[in-house]
């Protein structure tokens, strides 16, 4: 899929805007911060370990100038405790949803706070189980105040997976 395409389908399926999303990529792509498994700034094509850096982007980040700082903490956030399908950092849990429609299915929330380093993904086994993978720094541990949470749903994460796969195939029924 070309960067441009997702973009579109992104601002088409999310509160962030086309131009919103676009400079938040542009940034990425200036600083090289790209994903190592996609490290070419000049490369269009969009894989899932570059959506998964844009949506961190998009969900972590206030604008496109704090964009690369996030991605560099969030992609790189270890699992505290149960991670989700074995991926050891938040980036690479993130891109294996993005690049693999059936644990997309499992997805029920990705819940990013903003306000410190810490991120829930939200998810339901096939048996009916309810789990959470949590996503933090060692220094991440607080249990008062108050946060600011973006919240990606299972039903996004699906969609993008889909598209990001090429699959002809949506929530069980044909695109």
């Amino acid at each position: 899929m070309r960067d441009s395409d997702f973009i579109a389908t992104l601002a088409s399926l999310t509160p962030w805007s086309r131009r919103d999303i676009e400079e938040r990529w542009r940034r990425l792509r200036a600083t090289d911060v790209l994903p190592p498994e996609e490290p070419d700034p000049a490369d269009r094509d969009f894989g899932p370990a570059r959506a998964s850096y844009l949506l961190i982007a998009l969900a972590a980040a206030d604008g496109a100038v704090e964009a690369d700082g996030a991605v560099m903490t969030y992609a790189a956030l270890p699992a505290r405790g149960q991670a989700f399908a074995e991926n050891s950092s938040f980036g690479e849990a993130l891109a294996a949803i993005l690049g693999n429609e059936d644990l997309a299915a499992l997805v029920d929330d990705v819940v990013v706070c903003r306000t410190w380093p810490s991120v829930r993904i939200e998810y339901t086994l096939a048996s009916g189980e309810g789990h959470t993978a949590h996503y933090a720094d060692a220094e991440e541990h607080r249990t008062h105040g108050a946060r600011v949470e973006a919240g990606l749903a299972g039903g996004l994460l699906r969609r993008l997976a889909a598209e990001l796969t090429g699959s002809t195939v949506l929530g069980g029924r044909t695109r």
